[in-house]
């Protein structure tokens, strides 16, 4: 078997047109352009996908890379026996400015009732 020729597109042309009649024939055409239309996105969607693919596979590997040397920095860190840095922590400093903050509040309450 070959590929369909003119003579054949004619004959099944005059076939639709006599099961559908000419009334029908625009809308039945509008309606398989819009099938092919969608029919073509969704392969290009997909041949795009299929192109990203590695793309995405390289960039995952390059993020996984970077997560473990940040893993292993930290893993040497803390292992290492570092001191922790001298000084008050973030919760002393922060446990003192709220008391002082009370206590200023004490004053100004019991300056105001005099």
């Amino acid at each position: 078997m070959g590929s369909i020729g003119m003579p054949e597109i004619i004959v099944i042309f005059i076939v639709i047109l006599m099961l559908f009649g000419s009334k029908r024939l625009p809308g039945l055409a509008r309606g398989l352009g819009k099938g092919i239309r969608e029919l073509k996105k969704a392969t290009n969607e997909l041949k795009n996908e299929l192109n990203l693919d590695p793309v995405k596979r390289e960039f995952e590997q390059e993020i996984k890379g970077n997560l473990d040397e940040i893993k292993n920095d930290l893993d040497k860190t803390i292992h290492s026996g570092s001191k922790k840095p001298e000084g008050k922590s973030y919760e002393q400093k922060q446990v003192k400015d709220d008391s002082s903050k009370s206590q200023n509040v004490k004053e100004k309450s019991s300056q105001s009732k005099h």
